[in-house]
């Protein structure tokens, strides 16, 4: 129940920062309040919080995955070859896995790159707000 309404709540979140980000890079500040844009970029930090949690969890289960060579190796010199054996069938699932989730994150949510250049589009936009006050 309560990692349902979390989940709720993080899509929400997600879906009102994306489409707002939309008319921001469309139309400019131009069309936004100081507070829609603090809100805006106050959201924005949490999408890329959670794109930067989710990309390194990715790339560190693709890099990780290839550990379970070795594990496999000690294990089947101990004799422990049925562990061994499911070691090395997990070795390219876990990189087929992280692999696949880093480019469906690429994918949604565009590079890191391009996610920081919003941010920093935002922070400019937020200041120029600030200074014309």
């Amino acid at each position: 129940m309560y990692n349902q309404n979390i989940d709720s709540v993080l899509r929400k979140i997600e879906r009102e920062t994306r489409e707002e980000l939309v008319v921001f890079r469309q139309f400019g500040a131009v069309y936004f309040t100081l507070e829609e844009l603090e809100k805006l970029h106050r959201r924005w930090k949490v999408t890329i919080h959670f794109y930067e949690r989710l990309f390194g969890l990715f790339i560190i289960m693709s890099a990780g995955s290839f550990l379970c060579i070795p594990t496999a190796f000690v294990l089947g010199i101990i004799g422990l070859q049925h562990l061994a054996l499911f070691m090395l069938t997990l070795c390219p699932c876990c990189f087929l896995v992280g692999f696949t989730g880093a480019v469906l994150l690429y994918i949604k949510y565009g590079s890191f790159t391009f996610q920081l250049n919003i941010g920093a589009q935002l922070l400019h936009a937020i200041y120029m707000k600030r200074s014309i006050q």
